[in-house]
């Protein structure tokens, strides 16, 4: 009757434990996964961003300083909000 008992008790443990085991393994899961769409974010963020400085970069030298200073703040208030949806 003892070994019966001990045996239940044991049992209920290892249910507990594997109880535990799985539910680290999801929060791990799902910790890993969001590190994953952080990163495929930052990823296309900084592919915009570049996309901006090349576009900034394109301009022909003849235009004239306003409008490359226009088209600079523009990338520059572009790759900002960038950012700010990134986090």
């Amino acid at each position: 009757m003892g070994g019966d008992l001990e045996r239940r008790r044991q049992n209920s443990a290892d249910r507990r434990t594997n109880r535990d085991i799985a539910r680290v393994e999801a929060e791990v899961a799902r910790a890993v996964q969001q590190v994953r769409t952080q990163i495929a974010k930052e990823h296309a963020a900084l592919g915009a961003i570049g996309s901006c400085v090349r576009a900034v970069e394109a301009l022909p030298p003849s235009i004239p300083r306003a409008q490359r200073r226009m088209a600079e703040r523009v990338a520059i208030r572009t790759s900002r909000l960038i950012g700010r949806l990134v986090q």
